[in-house]
Order: structure tokens, then C-alpha cells, then sequence
């Protein structure tokens, strides 16, 4: 598992054939399918803030900031959130 962005957020082993016995052994692991585990939790911690009826109203009243700019901060608390998510998982493997 990268330390980065957490590994793959669903990975999966399969049973692979063997050609001479016709029969199911060992496993193959996808490691490098689908979103990061990194990104899935940003994905959750996007979907918290969005359900959250005062986070847009809050940012954009605030002096200077636009629409645009309240999307960007929703984007940056959410990878913050799934960062420091994955760094007190790597804590507890240790």
C-alpha cells in the first residue's frame, strides 16, 4: 500500500486457472484499479462538508470570496481531511 495516497480503495484477488489442472489456484491482486483510497475518503469528507447547508453560505459571505473560490477550499478540506485520515491509519499499522 502507498503511503501517499493509501493504496487502492477496492482491491480484489481472483482465482486464476491452471492450464494443466483446469483448476482454480493462487490469486492474482489488482492493486492499480479504481480510485485511490486517498481520493475515496476526500470523496466521503466532500460529501460531509456538501451536506452541510451552512458551508457555502459561510465561505461566501465572507469578505473577497466567490463561488469558485468556496468550491477550491471545499476541494482542499477534503484531501486535508483524507490526508490526515491516512497518516493516523499508517499511525496504528505501525
Amino acid at each position: 500500500m502507498s503511503q501517499k495516497d493509501g493504496g487502492p480503495a477496492f482491491p480484489y484477488s481472483a482465482l486464476i486457472p491452471d492450464n494443466e489442472t483446469r483448476q482454480m489456484i493462487g490469486t492474482i491482486y489488482a492493486d492499480n484499479r479504481g480510485m485511490s483510497l486517498r481520493a475515496y475518503f476526500a470523496a466521503k469528507a466532500m460529501q460531509g462538508l456538501l451536506a452541510n447547508p451552512h458551508w457555502n453560505t459561510l465561505a461566501l459571505e465572507l469578505a473577497g470570496i466567490t463561488e469558485s473560490q468556496a468550491t477550491m477550499a471545499m476541494a482542499r478540506v477534503s484531501i486535508m481531511y483524507a490526508d490526515r485520515l491516512l497518516t493516523e491509519l499508517n499511525k496504528e499499522a505501525k
